[in-house]
């Protein structure tokens, strides 16, 4: 039996599943005439805020809805505003992102914004606009944003998609209506997960693979389906052995530090993260005795975050032999 469409990855075309409380207000907004010229989407990464960021857009341009059709949930997808949004080239949307995965979103690109708001509708509707990650947007580029939220021009919607919406200038984060994205509950992302991966409820190893990726990715379905493929679930497996090793006294922090270097280090990063707070909690409900180094580890995961953030001449695997080094005195200290 095919997979209902609702519940597989359409990129753009619906918002996924856990995301139905959200999209049913912005449709009572649109058809309303009440929808905000500014949305600021806020929540963690890889949870869909993208996707449906494009889903809304493709209702706002669709000939069949026109943002106002209280008959439609989303776009038709067979009209010439969709196809034109297929083949990436309708003249009524515009698109920024970095240049490069990690990059800053400069002034030049915002040139495209400031022409694109001077100009007038080409299919005589809405005009759209999505910015993501709105965290990336340098000095320049988020005065030059600021400009535009303050005159975006008639029947104009711009969308930012932020992961950490406190990267943000203040005066940004006022001009936008913001909508929330917390992260899904297992009751909606495992299904969607399951047909995603080609999976049946009733698969036993696959439901236990499937919720262990979805707790490792803490409950961001996107990343889950990643964290379910086997290399990253290798990859995870690995790297958890190596830090309990470390803790143990079975790995050297220096030798695991090597392996950890090679991995995307934000990434692993929250693997980290994940495993100490795990850990915390487990000595809380047995209440065992927790000592301050090992509280104290929670400072050290967030200046090497920080850190990450800050620069762009990082050393890798410095910052892990440092990391494996304090967790291995905490977790002494707490035996």
């Amino acid at each position: 039996m095919e997979a209902d469409l609702a519940t597989i990855p359409a990129p753009g075309l619906r918002p996924y599943p856990w995301q139905s409380q959200q999209w049913a207000k912005l449709l009572r907004l649109a058809q309303t005439g009440k929808l905000p010229h500014a949305l600021l989407l806020s929540g963690e990464s890889e949870t869909g805020k993208l996707n449906f960021a494009q889903a809304m857009a493709r209702y706002m341009l669709c000939r069949q809805t026109l943002g106002v059709n209280d008959n439609a949930s989303e776009a038709c997808g067979e009209c010439r505003s969709c196809l034109l949004l297929n083949a990436g080239s309708h003249p009524d949307f515009l698109l920024l992102q970095p240049e490069e995965p990690g990059k800053q979103l400069r002034i030049a690109l915002m040139r495209s914004l400031n022409d694109f708001s001077a100009s007038r509708s080409h299919q005589g509707g809405w005009r759209v606009v999505v910015i993501e990650p709105a965290e990336a947007l340098n000095i320049s580029a988020a005065n030059a944003l600021l400009k535009t939220l303050e005159e975006p021009g008639e029947q104009t919607l711009l969308m930012l998609v932020s992961h950490r919406p406190g990267g943000l200038l203040p005066t940004i984060r006022s001009r936008c209506q913001v909508m929330s994205f917390p992260p899904a509950s297992a009751e909606l992302a495992m299904p969607w997960l399951y047909a995603a991966n080609g999976s049946s409820a009733s698969d036993k190893k696959g439901e236990a693979r499937i919720a262990l990726a979805l707790e490792r990715a803490g409950k961001r379905p996107l990343r889950a389906l990643r964290y379910g493929e086997q290399k990253m679930a290798d990859s995870i497996d690995h790297f958890e052995s190596l830090v309990e090793g470390v803790a143990s006294g079975e790995v050297s922090p220096l030798q695991a530090a090597e392996d950890c270097s090679r991995l995307e280090f934000n990434e692993a990063l929250t693997w980290f993260a994940r495993l100490h707070v795990q850990r915390l909690r487990t000595q809380v409900e047995g209440n065992e005795r927790l000592s301050a180094g090992l509280l104290a580890f929670n400072d050290r995961l967030t200046q090497a975050t920080q850190r990450l953030l800050s620069t762009s001449n990082l050393n890798p695997q410095l910052v892990w032999e440092e990391l494996l080094m304090d967790w291995k005195r905490a977790r002494l200290a707490n035996s």
